[in-house]
């Protein structure tokens, strides 16, 4: 969950539970203010992460994303961002699995792309795993400005390799406020949010939290401008999402919960 108004869709099943465990503390301090009753629990999420450091081309600089082209992943303004300050040796990467995006996605995302298609590739193709490692290598920033998110696998992905991630500041992203390495974009605008499942249904399922252009042109500019310093700090944060996202550690938080 990370809509802002959809905690109170769950009014007559929250309180049939005795304890809920989710995977941020802002969707857990949601709840809490919500059902105050009920038992609401934190947990980190289990999830695969890479095991190597990547080695971006120094004659190029290389932004990406991967993940669903609906709205609420806002790859519409990482596209506008990135033209908005782009050099003939910067570039764009957007990847999505094929089986998560509909037609009338691909196609709106495609003619938003053909508007000033230069230098920005888009791959709609699902990798496997060494051509996933193959496509994060040569990165030298990873872009996130989701209006929304229940957890953030790939802004984890990325620092887990060493490199510096553009974030906007909303949901669970606010676990990773203290991480070294991440570029802020505030999300202080607002508008409707729609279901992922869903994502050509016309229904709102409350607010979403759109992300600050002017702070995101800013900060590709930024991570560019310093980037041996955002290299270092991305370096930092490491061993501290190691320690986060270890299986055995969260195994043990379950273990405590269940016992």
């Amino acid at each position: 969950m990370w809509e802002n108004t959809g905690v109170s869709t769950l009014k007559d099943i929250i309180p049939t539970f005795d304890n809920i465990v989710v995977t941020n503390s802002w969707l857990t301090d949601c709840l809490k203010e919500e059902y105050p009753e009920t038992e609401i629990y934190k947990v980190e999420h289990i999830a695969s992460f890479p095991n190597f450091i990547n080695n971006p081309e120094p004659n190029k600089f290389v932004y990406g994303y991967s993940g669903g082209f609906w709205d609420r992943k806002k790859v519409d303004n990482i596209i506008d961002a990135f033209n908005a300050c782009k050099t003939e040796n910067d570039y764009l990467k957007l990847h999505s699995r094929r089986f998560v995006n509909t037609p009338v996605m691909m196609n709106q995302l495609k003619e938003h792309i053909a508007q000033e298609p230069n230098n920005i590739i888009l791959q709609h193709k699902t990798l496997d795993n060494e051509e996933y490692q193959s496509w994060w290598e040569l990165l030298n920033c990873y872009v996130f400005l989701s209006a929304g998110e229940s957890y953030s696998i790939t802004p984890r992905q990325a620092l887990l390799q060493g490199i510096p991630v553009i974030l906007s500041k909303n949901t669970a992203h606010l676990d990773l406020k203290d991480i070294p390495g991440i570029l802020w974009v505030e999300s202080g605008d607002f508008s409707d949010a729609y279901y992922s499942g869903r994502p050509d249904d016309v229904g709102s399922i409350g607010m979403q939290y759109n992300p600050d252009m002017g702070q995101a042109i800013a900060q590709i500019k930024e991570v560019k401008k310093n980037y041996g310093y955002w290299k270092e700090e991305a370096q930092k944060a490491i061993p501290i999402l190691k320690q986060q996202v270890d299986k055995a550690n969260i195994k043990a938080s379950w273990y405590s919960l269940l016992n």
